[in-house]
C-alpha cells in the first residue's frame, strides 16, 4: 500500500463516516424490507426478483461506463456454480427464514455463518 493510502487510511474523512453509515442503515432497512416482500411472494421468487433487477442495472451501468467484461470460458462452470450456491441458494433461505423469524434474528443468523464456515473450511 502506498504511503499516501495508508494515511488516508488512518484518517476517515467525515464522508467515509458517512459512506459507513449509509451502509449500516441500507442493511438494516434491508431485512425487514425482505420480510415484507417475501410474505407477498415465494422466497424463491422474490429473490429471483431481486437478482434479475440487480443484474439488469449493474450490466446497464458497466455498459454505459464501457467496462462490461464477461468471463473466459473456462472460467463459466466457476461463475454459475458460485451463484447458484453463494447467491441464490443463500438469498432463498434467508427468505425462507423471513417466513418464520423476525427480521433481527434472522439476519444474525445469517452473518454468523462465518463462524460456522471457517472451521469447516479447515
Amino acid at each position: 500500500m502506498p504511503a499516501a493510502a495508508s494515511v488516508r487510511a488512518a484518517h476517515p474523512r467525515p464522508r467515509d463516516w458517512l459512506l459507513l453509515a449509509s451502509l449500516v442503515l441500507i442493511w438494516a432497512v434491508s431485512w425487514p424490507v425482505i420480510k415484507i416482500g417475501v410474505g407477498q411472494i415465494s422466497p424463491i421468487w422474490y429473490g429471483c426478483l431481486r437478482y434479475a433487477i440487480a443484474a439488469l442495472i449493474l450490466f446497464a451501468v458497466l455498459v454505459a461506463r464501457g467496462e462490461l467484461a464477461l468471463p473466459p470460458l473456462a472460467d463459466v462452470t466457476v461463475v454459475v456454480i458460485s451463484g447458484t450456491l453463494q447467491m441464490a441458494a443463500y438469498s432463498a433461505l434467508t427468505g425462507l427464514a423471513l417466513t418464520i423469524l423476525p427480521p433481527g434474528r434472522a439476519s444474525v443468523l445469517a452473518f454468523s455463518t462465518p463462524i460456522v464456515v471457517a472451521p469447516l473450511a479447515a
